[in-house]
């Protein structure tokens, strides 16, 4: 919907979950190329632009592969399968899932891990993977990796945060809470890695986040006194 400075409707549009307009109003003949969700329409040739690649909303797919260079994968043109709980709002292949509070916390984790230098290129890697990686929540107090079957979901519980030891010159008590951003960093370090070595992703995965963004550093994998 846009509104015009003196309040009133300039245009508005309604979508179906996979793109297709239903219904548009534009009594003042606005060229408004914006589509759901955030793609930008080829008036030229009809398919939506969303920055990586086209979409056409009538297949309910892309019509240009994920940007994964040689490494297509099996469905390279694959859209999120239930866009109702599926989101890939740059067309690349990690999606969030899990009810609108769940989302937000773990796209809110997510977004600050890819302001440190390391989580960029880890989360810059699985974006352009040919898996499909999936973030939610899962069970409640948990953060684990899924890598079994290709499954490639990583679990984090939001509410979740345990106790783990860090760094006595950070923290006098050589405990701390474990943020959302800390346990997401540790299970895309498993990910990426491809490894359930624990003490191993502490040190090349979480540790260097925690670093970058000013966060305590953890010096053992859950041995709390």
């Amino acid at each position: 919907m846009l509104i015009n400075p003196d309040n009133t409707v300039a245009w508005r549009a309604e979508y179906d979950e996979w793109g297709n307009l239903l219904s548009e109003e534009n009594p003042e003949h606005l060229e408004q190329l914006i589509r759901l969700p955030g793609q930008q329409y080829d008036d030229e040739s009809g398919p939506y632009y969303n920055r990586h690649r086209y979409y056409n909303p009538g297949q309910g797919r892309y019509i240009t592969q994920d940007p994964t260079g040689l490494k297509g994968g099996w469905n390279p043109y694959t859209y999120p399968l239930n866009p109702v709980q599926l989101s890939d709002p740059l067309g690349l292949t990690v999606v969030f899932t899990g009810d609108e509070k769940t989302q937000g916390e773990l796209k809110s984790a997510y977004e600050t891990i890819k302001t440190s230098k390391y989580g960029k290129v880890m989360i810059d890697t699985l974006e352009k993977s040919q898996k499909i990686y999936t973030i939610t929540k899962g069970d409640n107090n948990d953060a684990w990796y899924d890598h079994e079957n290709n499954h490639n979901t990583i679990y984090v519980d939001p509410d979740y945060h345990p106790d783990v030891p860090v760094d006595l010159v950070c923290n006098n008590n050589g405990k701390e809470k474990a943020s959302t951003v800390a346990l997401l960093a540790h299970e895309i370090g498993h990910a990426y890695w491809n490894t359930g070595n624990e003490d191993f992703i502490m040190q090349n995965a979480e540790n260097p986040i925690r670093k970058t963004l000013n966060m305590c550093i953890r010096t053992e994998y859950y041995n709390v006194k």
